[in-house]
């Protein structure tokens, strides 16, 4: 087992295709399968129902798919490790936003980010405030930009007012 397959068996989940799996794994599809078929084999079980229609995981796939995304978010800590010991910053971000964010041009943010730190992999990711207030407490996301109410306090989490703003409502008479 190695933390290719893992990566594979993890991108065939999240597509529920193999062959989209592939595409974002940027392999040709008879060597992703290939690999996937060769862990299952290793491991002695099936990890994927596999129909000309869908692909799902079976419940021993649903069984190693968290410690698969583990293993490999593991690894990319350790690589991480290693980076910022030699003074290098490389890694995750992982920032939530809601879909109308304003009091932060967000693009720019993330453009002079991403120049600072080259080897940082940003993902960027939409929902209301309460989930993506939930998503940082849990772990999911590193950051994220809402609109709340004046006087919301978020639970669990750190906050930091970025600014202050009004939404108006325009009406025919």
């Amino acid at each position: 087992m190695d933390l290719q397959q893992m990566r594979y068996v993890v991108a065939v989940a999240e597509t529920a295709s193999f062959t989209r799996a592939a595409e974002r794994c940027h392999v040709v599809q008879s060597a992703l399968s290939h690999q996937v078929a060769r862990l299952e084999k290793d491991l002695g079980a099936r990890l994927f129902e596999r129909t000309s229609r869908r692909v799902r995981l079976t419940v021993a796939g649903e069984a190693f798919l968290p410690a698969a995304r583990q293993a490999l978010e593991a690894a990319e800590r350790a690589r991480a490790e290693v980076a910022a010991a030699t003074g290098e910053i490389r890694g995750r971000l992982t920032v939530g936003t809601i879909p109308t964010v304003a009091a932060v041009d967000l693009p720019a943010v993330l453009r002079d980010y991403r120049r600072r730190y080259p080897q940082v992999r940003i993902s960027l990711r939409t929902a209301a405030s309460e989930r993506l207030i939930e998503q940082v407490r849990d772990g999911a996301l590193d950051a994220a930009f809402l609109g709340v109410q004046p006087g919301f306090q978020p639970q669990g989490v750190n906050d930091r007012q970025l600014a202050y703003g009004e939404h108006v409502a325009v009406v025919a008479p």
